[in-house]
């Protein structure tokens, strides 16, 4: 794990000299904040679809058509099965994650494609937790407002398996959110 980070962190510091000879601002953070929509599958159950709020954190480097993207995103769900009380139980559901974003070349407003990887983690309000990696897809659209600051709409499909009580859970989660980014 070590080496990735160190690999990730060099291509980084790269792509930021790049940056410099284009004479732009490259770097960015910003928050997130959206609307989360899971569907479950554990034990042969059928789990009705819950949704949620979701917020979370972004940082990144952006080049020309590309952009690398670490992110964290959070949300809590509640747990409904259909004939079944489950006293509500919540979902702890969280993912850090390294994106890799194909912007399509419009001036002030950039829709783009993203695809990422990265560490998906569960925890079940008094049944159990686990944590695996997993794999995102998604489009987007960012509009520059000016030179330091931007908004971007974003949606992703979500997809990771973890294993429960020693059963398989998987999670399919659609992610809906809005953010605000700030380039330096």
């Amino acid at each position: 794990m070590k080496k990735y980070a160190v690999l990730v962190l060099v291509f980084v510091c790269v792509l930021g000299a790049a940056g410099d000879a284009f004479g732009s601002k490259f770097f960015f953070i910003g928050l997130q904040g959206g609307w989360s929509s899971q569907k479950l599958d554990f034990k042969n159950l059928e789990f009705d679809r819950n949704t949620a709020f979701l917020y979370g954190v972004r940082a990144g480097v952006r080049i020309l058509f590309f952009a690398i993207e670490g992110n964290y995103i959070q949300a809590a769900h509640n747990i409904s099965v259909a004939d079944v009380d489950l006293d509500e139980r919540q979902i702890d559901y969280n993912n850090l994650g390294l994106s890799l974003r194909l912007f399509l070349p419009f001036p002030l407003v950039n829709p783009y494609l993203t695809v990422g990887f990265g560490r998906y983690a569960a925890d079940i309000k008094n049944l159990g937790d686990d944590s695996n990696s997993g794999y995102n897809v998604g489009l987007g659209l960012e509009l520059h407002l000016g030179e330091n600051f931007s908004i971007l709409g974003e949606a992703k499909y979500n997809h990771v398996g973890l294993e429960i009580e020693e059963d398989d859970l998987k999670i399919k989660n659609y992610t809906l959110h809005l953010g605000l980014n700030y380039y330096f």
